[in-house]
């Protein structure tokens, strides 16, 4: 078990909008003490509310 975890979001792009539902793609940063890597993501987002909720997250490539 890592004694600490960092996770960092940068590179927002806004892929697709429709309605109240967003895609989002972003590059995360992910570092422990025993790993790290960085990754593009692409999320889809649900507009509830007041709430913004990931109804999927995906893995689109390791960044160098």
């Amino acid at each position: 078990k890592p004694k600490s975890i960092k996770v960092s979001l940068s590179d927002f792009l806004f892929v697709n909008k429709v309605h109240n539902r967003v895609q989002l793609e972003l590059t995360q940063a992910y570092s422990s003490d025993r790993y790290a890597d960085k990754t593009r993501k692409l999320f889809d987002l649900l507009h509830d509310g007041n709430d913004w909720k990931i109804i999927r997250e995906r893995s689109i490539g390791r960044v160098r």
